[in-house]
């Protein structure tokens, strides 16, 4: 039997899953710098979050966002932004990211937001 390609895909998405995981010791957050939520911090509490305007983990009042924008994806200290097919898509440099890897400091925007990837020693407030 012939594996399909959604098949393969589903797969591959598994198989990333299982190597999500917060760095140890380390707080990973999200910090709105432009846009209607600047000053708001999001403490990331799992290795996948998804970043949108409605039914995510970190919420965006913003009409240019999606409903299901991107996902962060945490792999210790390596972060992995991907577009989730998003309407006015997702920018780092002022580029359109399908996929990116991200670092502390590292900037990114969705919609009219500039968010920026913070990984601090300590671990993250109850």
């Amino acid at each position: 039997m012939v594996a399909s390609r959604s098949d393969e895909s589903t797969a591959k998405a598994q198989s990333a899953t299982r190597h999500l995981r917060l760095p140890a010791g380390k707080t990973v957050s999200l910090h709105v710098l432009e846009g209607a939520g600047k000053g708001k911090t999001y403490a990331c509490r799992q290795p996948r979050v998804a970043i949108g305007r409605q039914n995510v983990d970190f919420n965006l009042d913003d009409p240019q966002v999606s409903q299901a924008h991107c996902v962060l994806e945490i792999m210790e200290e390596r972060v992995r932004l991907r577009d989730l097919d998003s309407a006015d898509g997702t920018y780092v440099d002022d580029r359109p990211v399908r996929e990116a890897t991200l670092g502390h400091l590292s900037e990114f925007r969705v919609g009219s937001h500039t968010l920026v990837l913070l990984i601090s020693p300590g671990e993250p407030a109850a």
